[in-house]
């Protein structure tokens, strides 16, 4: 070789020392790093794949300083985050040289945990119309508490833990609830306690029903057993399963099965039997046992399930997001305002004379049965349903009905309010629902200039408790609150010609408590909000639907921008978590306005 030809071979091996030295660099920074919670205690990260000149080895995870390790993936789940903290995760790329990027960062705020009913509530009686209840503080910052007596607030939020009530009768019961309410505003259950005012006559009212009795347990196998009780004599009642502290189902028999054990393991069962009223006996309490050794816990996504399907299966996800749009959309309700303008074009039509603007009747309904009640016409009606059947639709129980319209200075209002007490609407195919709880619209519309006027509609809805009997599946809900404003608007520019533009927006939020056969593990808590508009396309804005297990699994459906009516749905369980699209669309079932 010559010495040229070597000379060229040497720069070509080494070139220069700056060409030599900018072909290994460090990988760049993990792009776009995102987290979210997606509960109390579990959150997550992920970031887009860093370049580098070498191959990048994995990605350096650090949360609040402290190393976790390195991985060789895009994402990061951590199922041991404490509730009502916030925390930092740095992610640093490193190539198979050790060389090291720069750092990327995100923070995870995690919400404080659904808060326990209120403990330690007791009462003092001060009188035959004065008592208080006063309750244990539960230690977590920014708990705030709501009273309610006989199901209506009383004291709407409270940092205190004791209430006076001086409104009160003599020689009667009263329920008193206690709702927690955490800084996110989850609610939890309503720690319950009767009070009997005193008199200076007879003995008092009985509280409640009686325990159940004669509760007792049977093994089926290792992983199901039943418990069963005696029926009471009491008419209409029903009972409150819990298992091991949680409710798991409320039923009108008496006996539950429970599929859904482990081998080898104790479980603790308490069955409260509640009334028509509503109040609630004390417990009965029986121990299951299975047969066998406890097995070490099973992880569902041992094999790899990019789709999601292992998740889906096991939380049934598609039942929880029927639920949640029951909720969102105040469907439990279609059943009956669907009837609604019937049965109040009924109670006015049942009405030949008034005195004094209220009456007494008992009217035929279209398709059999009958109502009565008291009516002031084209106002309000106050009803008892006797198998009243309208439009292949049969009502039981009792309703209060009232409308009220007044003008504004801008245009007028309509009211219209319900009180459902036990109402039950057998619908068929379309499912059997019974109720407890209110609704109320407010319809506003006004005008003024050549091109600006306005319709808004406010709706709110409050579920004491609602069981829904659909395609076999039992749905009940309680605790729910729901409102709903949609506003439409047309507006230009006075004076000048032309087609005026509609905008609709909407505006609603949910919240409740559901046990349901359409989901595992049958329990959750499911929170809905959404704030956008209505166009063509439809809904367009932001939404959230979230459902959290109370067994470390969560469900978060969120809506993606310029994706509707695409979403995206994160599930957690067992620490892994799977995130796909679906096609939910977040689009309450509105009602027609015409027909109240």
């Amino acid at each position: 070789m010559s010495r040229t030809s070597l000379a060229a071979v040497v720069l070509l091996a080494f070139g220069s020392g700056v060409d030599a030295q900018a072909l290994d660099m460090p990988p760049s920074a993990p792009g776009s790093p995102v987290g979210r919670a997606y509960g109390p205690t579990s959150g997550g990260i992920a970031w887009q794949r860093s370049t580098d000149d070498r191959a990048v080895a994995g990605y350096e995870i650090t949360r609040d300083g402290t190393v976790i390790g390195v991985r060789d993936s895009l994402s990061y789940v951590a199922d041991d985050l404490q509730p009502g903290r916030g925390y930092n995760f740095a992610i640093v790329a490193i190539d198979s040289a050790g060389q090291r990027s720069a750092r990327a960062s995100v923070r995870i705020e995690t919400p404080d945990a659904r808060p326990n009913p209120p403990g330690g509530l007791l009462a003092n009686v001060y009188s035959a119309t004065a008592a208080g209840i006063k309750w244990d503080r539960s230690g977590v910052f920014g708990e705030r508490y709501t009273v309610k007596r006989d199901g209506e607030i009383v004291l709407a939020t409270t940092n205190a833990t004791s209430y006076v009530d001086t409104s009160l009768t003599g020689r009667r019961p009263y329920l008193f609830e206690v709702i927690a309410i955490n800084r996110q505003g989850e609610r939890s259950t309503a720690a319950r306690l009767f009070v009997q005012t005193s008199s200076d006559t007879g003995p008092p009212p009985t509280a409640g029903p009686a325990a159940p009795g004669g509760l007792r347990a049977v093994v089926y196998s290792g992983t199901a057993g039943a418990i069963a009780w005696e029926r009471s004599s009491t008419p209409g009642m029903r009972y409150e399963i819990a298992r091991d502290g949680q409710i798991v189902g409320i039923t009108d028999g008496t006996s539950y099965i429970d599929d859904r054990l482990t081998g080898g393991q104790s479980y603790s069962y308490e069955v409260i039997a509640i009334n028509r009223s509503g109040r609630r006996s004390s417990a009965s309490s029986a121990i299951l046992t299975t047969p066998g050794q406890a097995a070490p816990p099973t992880n569902p996504f041992a094999t790899p399930d990019p789709s999601g399907t292992t998740t889906i299966a096991r939380l049934g996800y598609p039942g929880v997001r029927d639920v949640a749009d029951e909720l969102v959309s105040a469907g439990y309700l279609n059943l009956y305002l669907d009837i609604d303008d019937t049965l109040g074009s009924l109670a006015d039509d049942s009405v030949a004379e008034a005195v004094d603007g209220v009456v007494e009747r008992v009217f035929d309904c279209p398709g059999g049965g009958s109502a009565r009640g008291q009516i002031v016409p084209f106002r309000v009606a106050d009803l008892e349903l006797d198998d009243c059947i309208i439009e292949e639709r049969m009502l039981s129980g009792r309703l209060e009905r009232s409308l009220n319209r007044f003008p504004t200075g801008a245009g007028s209002v309509r009211q219209i309010e319900i009180t459902f007490a036990g109402l039950r609407v057998d619908a068929g195919a379309a499912g059997v629902l019974t109720l407890d709880g209110t609704f109320a619209r407010s319809d506003a519309e006004g005008a003024s200039g050549v091109c600006d006027r306005f319709e808004s509609t406010t709706d709110t809805v409050r579920i004491d408790s609602a069981r829904l009997k659909r395609d076999g599946a039992i749905t009940d809900i309680s605790d729910a609150t729901y409102t709903q404003t949609n506003r439409q608007q047309e507006f230009g520019e006075p004076g000048r010609e032309g087609p005026c533009r509609t905008v609709q927006t909407l505006e609603f939020e949910g919240t409740a408590t559901a046990v349901s056969t359409r989901f595992m593990p049958g329990i959750a808590m499911i929170t809905t909000q959404a704030d956008g508009s209505i166009g063509p396309d439809g809904f367009w804005g932001d939404a959230t639907l979230s459902a959290n297990f109370g067994d470390r699994s969560t469900l978060v459906v969120s809506s993606v921008p310029d994706r509707e009516p695409m979403v995206q749905a994160d599930i957690v369980s067992d620490g892994v978590a799977v995130s796909f699209d679906d096609g939910y669309e977040f689009a309450p079932r509105m009602f027609d306005v015409s027909r109240f």
